[in-house]
């Protein structure tokens, strides 16, 4: 189902008739996976902020050296698109972005490339942040 949302968000404005029912999953859903789709979908979809905490809460997830639930990759760059609307998250992002420590979970080069991903994507929500 996170798949599915991802792909209404993707439809931008044009699934403007699915806002209350991606809405409804980000209130209702038991699974953290679903509701950071919907965060991102509702936003992509009606401009709505109301997911905000939740991809937050994903990032500082990061930063606990827990994995994000759904793509991290994904949640960062929506922080991005939420520009000054996620200036919340401010203090987490530049935590992701400028911190050494690792984040990617992974073993050897595969973990590199991953905290590397994690500093890069965290910088450019940053910027876009302001």
């Amino acid at each position: 189902m996170r798949r599915r949302i991802f792909d209404v968000g993707a439809l931008g404005p044009l699934a403007g008739e699915l806002a209350d029912v991606v809405r409804g999953i980000l209130r209702s859903s038991d699974s953290e996976r679903e509701r950071v789709a919907a965060s991102i979908a509702l936003w992509r979809i009606a401009g709505d902020a109301e997911g905000l905490g939740c991809l937050i809460g994903a990032c500082a997830d990061l930063v606990r050296g827990r994995r994000v639930s759904g793509d991290g990759a994904e949640v960062l760059r929506a922080l991005g698109e939420f520009g000054a609307e996620a200036r919340a998250g401010v203090p987490v992002l530049r935590e992701l972005a400028e911190s050494g420590r690792g984040f990617g979970g992974a073993a050897g080069w595969r973990g590199l490339v991953a905290d590397r991903m994690v500093r890069t994507l965290a910088a450019d929500a940053l910027r876009r942040v302001g």
